[in-house]
């Protein structure tokens, strides 16, 4: 309450009103008032939490902080296409190796959805696959699983991985070369 006073004070009321992150203000603190008082804290407690999108207002005051959340904001849908092949890769290689590994490592090929998360660990270089022998008892290497894994490495991590940077970097180029050329026009 004591910060809304010194806000209405500083902005004078004609100015303090005119800014919808004020209006917000109001309504946020009138509702705490009504929560303490009455016997609905439960339902405002949420409403209360939407205090913390005035970060957002920092936005603006930074061109530089502004101009990077708008290039990452315009970089989420071609990104999600990358994720997308990511994941379609990922699920194949992992109903291969069930397929393949099943009965050999069934921890870490038993079932689709534990294969699945075990080669999205090999993507992110978090573990290596266990259970499975790279070389056999014999002494030889054991190629079909060899093939199998480096083949999803190179394409998963340095194929799908890398366009996903690039199509990040070229996403982010773009909307940060859109914001400059808005910014050059505002000057005009």
């Amino acid at each position: 309450l004591c910060e809304l006073i010194i806000n209405i004070y500083s902005h004078w009321y004609h100015d303090f009103i005119k800014s919808k992150w004020n209006l917000v203000d109001i309504v946020l603190v009138l509702s705490s008032f009504v929560a303490d008082y009455t016997n609905i804290a439960s339902q405002v407690t949420v409403f209360r939490l939407m205090r913390i999108f005035h970060i957002i207002r920092v936005f603006g005051k930074f061109p530089s902080l502004r101009k990077i959340i708008v290039s990452i904001m315009a970089s989420v849908g071609p990104m999600i296409g990358a994720f997308f092949i990511l994941i379609i890769l990922t699920c194949f290689y992992a109903r291969m190796g069930v397929y393949s590994f099943g009965d050999n490592a069934p921890h870490s090929f038993g079932r689709f959805d534990v294969a699945f998360l075990k080669m999205m660990q090999v993507t992110a270089g978090d573990t290596w696959v266990d259970g499975v022998e790279m070389i056999t008892e014999d002494g030889t290497l054991n190629y079909s699983f060899c093939i199998f894994l480096l083949t999803y490495i190179m394409f998963s991590c340095w194929l799908v991985l890398q366009v996903t940077t690039a199509v990040l970097l070229d996403s982010f180029v773009k909307a940060s070369a859109e914001i400059e050329l808005e910014e050059h026009n505002k000057k005009l």
